[in-house]
């Protein structure tokens, strides 16, 4: 069964609108994953050891590649719910 123009009108924008959502997705993780500092060094502060800051990235899971933290938060994004990685003592980080 052929679509009929309309059919393929809406088909033709609801794919236009995928498109722009995962380009508008990738380009927030991108700019978070660029700006300076990460949750671990936030959370423990400039006073922290190189160890402990590690240990805190592996728990968040900020050690993994970037793709898979990608797919993470938005997983997370689209659940709404907070990632591990902005918690802070089981409250949301403010």
């Amino acid at each position: 069964m052929k679509p009929n123009g309309v059919a393929r009108w809406a088909l033709g924008r609801a794919a236009g609108t995928l498109l722009v959502l995962v380009v508008v997705t990738v380009l927030v993780f991108a700019a978070t994953e660029a700006a300076p500092g990460d949750a671990a060094t936030a959370r423990l502060g400039p006073q922290a050891t190189p160890g402990t800051v590690e240990a805190l990235r592996a728990q968040l899971g900020l050690d993994r590649p970037a793709p898979l933290r990608y797919l993470d938060w938005l997983g997370h994004a689209l659940r709404a719910t907070s990632a591990p990685a902005t918690r802070t003592g089981g409250r949301w980080a403010s």
